[in-house]
């Protein structure tokens, strides 16, 4: 289990396939309307609020879901959410979201796993966007999109083909950006190439 904490409203939980299954739970089926999901969302919460002071108690909470490629899932959980009417007045409310579209990210350790993980993807045939961060010690987070981006011209049916880069796990800690996520980044991490990061390691 990780537990990262954004700001005071948002904070984000990574949990493992193992994590989920001992408390006889997968990342496709949580369901706040049962006790076991609820139970062990709010044991989440009481060590999330033991470690990082994060207060789910007073407060609506909104949990999305993102399941990873391992059988696990990130849970992203915002304090004081609006909810939609359909949600009536329930105090917590669970969404399941899928990966797609979205910007992916892998923490390397050293320079050397970045510069190989960027040659991988350029073998790969990679074209879209990408940006760099330095982030503690010799860290470096590398953000970049799973759709290959093709020219304006061509009908729009053959625009954003998704590729699969999961090889980049290989190099690092991989997961999914959202815009909590990203927002996190961009306060705790130096941005050291904001765009084309790839194309301009690999020169």
């Amino acid at each position: 289990m990780d537990i990262t904490y954004i700001n005071s409203k948002n904070i984000k939980i990574s949990i493992s396939r193992e994590e989920l299954y001992e408390n006889g739970l997968d990342a496709e089926s949580l369901d706040y309307t049962k006790t076991r999901t609820k139970r062990f969302i709010w044991e989440l919460l009481d060590i999330a609020y033991i470690k990082t002071g994060f207060n789910a108690g007073n407060g609506r909470l909104f949990v999305r879901v993102f399941p990873s490629a391992d059988g696990g899932c990130e849970l992203f959980i915002t304090k004081n959410a609006d909810f939609s009417e359909k949600d009536g007045k329930s105090d917590t409310c669970i969404a399941q979201t899928e990966n797609e579209n979205e910007d992916l990210a892998c923490v390397t350790d050293d320079a050397d796993k970045l510069y190989m993980l960027c040659g991988r993807l350029k073998t790969a045939g990679f074209c879209g966007d990408s940006s760099l961060y330095s982030g503690t010690g010799d860290s470096f987070i590398l953000v970049f999109n799973s759709q290959r981006k093709l020219p304006s011209y061509i009908n729009k049916k053959f625009c954003g083909e998704k590729k699969d880069y999961s090889f980049a796990a290989d190099y690092g800690k991989m997961f999914t950006v959202t815009p909590e996520m990203k927002a996190y980044i961009c306060e705790h991490c130096h941005l050291v190439c904001a765009e084309c990061a790839v194309e301009k390691i690999m020169g």
